[in-house]
């Protein structure tokens, strides 16, 4: 394990500053694991194509779905199913986003529904409710 002087106690990389050992290693693994994700979805559109992967993006969506119904209704491994799509969904996107070159544009709208929400969450806060959301819950009286 690499260890640091920066006294950060946590394992934890992100609370490590960027000139750590930690941080620096956690880093590295970080570009390496994505170099070797990406020639995987290179390897995935070339063998299969766009439509097919188009295709399994919809059906992997469609899987989340029905993993989230399944958990609102009580089903065992409610929480494990819900992973292993999200997981198929997320793995899926990068490759869309890949093919068609739209990573910046993805984090861009990103950035600017998180900003959105935020400016939601402060009005809900405030007691100004979206039609969009509804009521929000009603914070409880601390004693």
């Amino acid at each position: 394990m690499t260890t640091c002087n920066c006294l950060t106690k946590t394992p934890e990389p992100r609370f490590h500053k960027k000139d750590c050992p930690v941080y620096m290693q956690d880093l590295l693994y970080k570009t390496i694991y994505y170099q070797e994700a990406n020639k995987l979805f290179d390897r995935a559109i070339k063998a299969w194509g766009v439509e097919t992967q188009l295709d399994m993006l919809q059906e992997e969506c469609a899987e989340l779905i029905q993993a989230i119904s399944k958990k609102k209704r009580g089903y065992k491994n409610g929480d494990q199913q819900i992973a292993e799509e999200i997981a198929d969904v997320e793995i899926l996107t990068a490759q869309i986003k890949r093919m068609y070159s739209l990573n910046d544009d993805v984090e861009d709208v990103k950035t600017h529904k998180l900003h959105r929400l935020r400016l939601r969450l402060e009005d809900a806060e405030n007691g100004n409710c979206s039609v969009l959301f509804g009521e929000p819950k009603k914070k409880e009286n601390s004693k």
